[in-house]
């Protein structure tokens, strides 16, 4: 029975791990300059090129956020945003998208672009939001997706949770 219950709480620990307790993500994990906060229950995992993916429970939704690299000024970082949400609607195959104007945001002190696409993506009705910010020097972008009917409130508070670490 004892064996029993060390492995039962080693395995839950393992399945545990990569879940996220509504807490405050530091980002990029070396020399953080932007906080987020996820969500209780959310998963998430850090890739090897440092962005960091993090999923709903029920899988519906997903955020990524990584850093937007070859970007040196808030014109470039539109064009690339433009550009990044293009790619996000043909990597996701949405059909019909229709993708928004690329809009001056501001949350948390900080200056962000936003775009929106909305379309189908195997028959369901789906929302990708892209935002890009620079805390510091270095310009970051969060693509989320979403079913267009969830566009409740966790994709945005998720965006308003965007701040400086420093």
């Amino acid at each position: 029975m004892k064996t029993f219950l060390i492995r039962a709480t080693l395995v839950a620990i393992i399945c545990v791990s990569g879940q996220i307790d509504a807490g405050i993500i530091k980002y990029p994990q070396k020399d953080p300059s932007v906080r987020i906060i996820i969500p209780r229950g959310w998963s998430m995992m850090w890739e090897k090129d440092g962005s960091l993916n993090c999923t709903s429970p029920n899988q519906s939704k997903f955020v990524s956020l990584v850093p937007s690299e070859n970007v040196n000024s808030r014109n470039e970082l539109s064009a690339q945003l433009s550009k990044t949400a293009r790619d996000a609607v043909s990597n996701a195959k949405m059909k019909d998208a229709k993708l928004g104007p690329v809009r001056e945001i501001r949350s948390s002190g900080l200056n962000m672009m936003s775009i929106r696409a909305d379309g189908t993506i195997k028959s369901r009705a789906m929302t990708i939001t892209l935002v890009a910010f620079a805390p510091s020097k270095d310009y970051f972008t969060l693509i989320a997706l979403e079913p267009s009917s969830a566009q409740d409130k966790e994709i945005s508070s998720i965006i308003n949770s965007i701040s400086s670490a420093r």
